[in-house]
């Protein structure tokens, strides 16, 4: 029995064989050969069945993290980099016009379209009207920052002096050099902010009508001046 259990029962087959074989040594019996070869038999069946266990398990245990693999861990969220200071437009606008008060300017407004951004090189272009309601552009540029603090430099830019401007102030001028306010006067157009660059305007006075040929001198500080002439 224990001979034929060896290839079915493996265990089995080794616990048979060692009772079969003590009845054996106890009775005299016949069939002692047939139990030891079916507890030999039955010993090598078992070892390779747990090896084969073994081997099989090994084989489904790696395959589970293949199927179920584990979870990637996310990744870390990158730092946010702290925005730059910035000076606010109202409060740049005022510090231009204290600056170009200092420097002998009368300033009637000024306004700025933006925050000026703390970053160097940028820049922000700025409008400067003096008190003759002459306007100017004022480009303010970032030199360095330190800290909160942002370091500029401004640079102003002459604008053309529009017809409509134009006219009262050679009125003015003639006024000042004749004593006399003419009628009325009339220009081709603006004037332009090129040393040099001039514009012919229509005078009209008790004496009659002349044309004066206004000629661009001067844009310092953004103020375009000029002189006239009678053609």
């Amino acid at each position: 029995m224990a001979f034929v259990l060896a290839f079915v029962v493996s265990p089995a087959a080794i616990a048979l064989g060692v009772i079969a074989r003590k009845q054996i040594r106890r009775t005299g019996e016949s069939g002692n050969g047939l139990a030891t070869a079916g507890v030999v038999i039955g010993s090598v069946f078992t070892v390779v069945g747990m090896a084969a266990v073994a081997l099989l398990a090994s084989v489904l245990l790696k395959g589970v993290p293949t199927l179920y693999p584990p979870p990637v861990p996310a990744a870390p969220t990158p730092a946010v980099a702290a925005p730059p200071p910035s000076r606010p437009a109202a409060d740049l606008a005022r510090d231009l016009s204290g600056q170009l008060a200092r420097g002998g300017a009368n300033v009637h407004d000024a306004t700025c379209p933006e925050n000026l951004p703390g970053i160097p090189g940028q820049t922000v272009r700025c409008t400067v009207v003096f008190s003759d309601g002459q306007p100017c552009d004022v480009v303010v540029t970032v030199t360095w920052v330190e800290g909160e603090a942002i370091h500029y430099e401004y640079r102003p830019e002459a604008r053309p002096i529009a017809k409509s401007l134009l006219e009262p102030k050679v009125s003015e001028l003639i006024a000042e050099q004749t004593g006399s306010r003419p009628l009325s006067i009339s220009c081709a157009g603006d004037l332009p902010p090129v040393v040099g660059q001039q514009v012919d305007c229509l005078v009209s006075t008790r004496g009659g009508t002349a044309t004066m040929a206004v000629t661009t001198t001067g844009t310092a500080g953004g103020r375009v001046s000029f002189s006239i002439a009678q053609k």
